[in-house]
This record gives structure tokens, sequence and C-alpha cells, in this order.
């Protein structure tokens, strides 16, 4: 799927990391996942999503672009970041 959207404005504005996490068990959707670590909070993570609807083509723009948006809506939740290899697989372990 061919889209216009240009995300690297929005990712530096806002200073969030995203992942795509595609879960490869039973019939889960591929979700992108909007993240800032919050160290003053104990080690965790907040986080945001957009969950790609089995009726679409899963595509990254669409869902970096969805995730960022939530997060700045305050549509988040903080998760704790226990794993000592970073942030990327305390949250593949959340959603695989």
């Amino acid at each position: 799927m061919k889209t216009n959207i240009n995300n690297a404005q929005l990712l530096a504005d806002s200073g969030l990391k995203v992942i795509h996490v595609h879960p490869f068990m039973g019939d889960g959707q591929p979700i992108t996942v909007a993240y800032r670590p919050q160290q003053h909070k104990g080690h965790t993570l907040e986080i945001a999503t957009s969950v790609c609807s089995p009726n679409d083509v899963f595509c990254k723009k669409v869902g970096t672009k969805r995730a960022i948006e939530n997060f700045l809506a305050g549509h988040t939740v903080r998760v704790p970041d226990r794993h000592r290899e970073g942030a990327v697989l305390a949250l593949k372990g959340l959603f695989l």
C-alpha cells in the first residue's frame, strides 16, 4: 500500500520511539507501539498503540501516525520495563 504519510517530523517533535509487533500465534493483528521511557517513575514505559484491523493491509506509516496521535492525545498506559536488554524486548514480550 502506497501512502504519502511522512512521520519523520512527527517523531522528531514528539520525542517518541516506535516499534511494530507482528504476533505470530493465533489471529493476532499487527500492532504499532509508540513509547517513551519513564525513568523517574521506577523504570516504566509509557505506551500508546495502534492495532491493524483484520480487514486492512498493515502499513507501518499509518500505524506509526495513529500510535503517536493516540500518545499525544493522552491515550496511554504505563507498563513495567523489567528487561535489562531494553524497552523493545519488554514491549515485544507484552504483545507476542
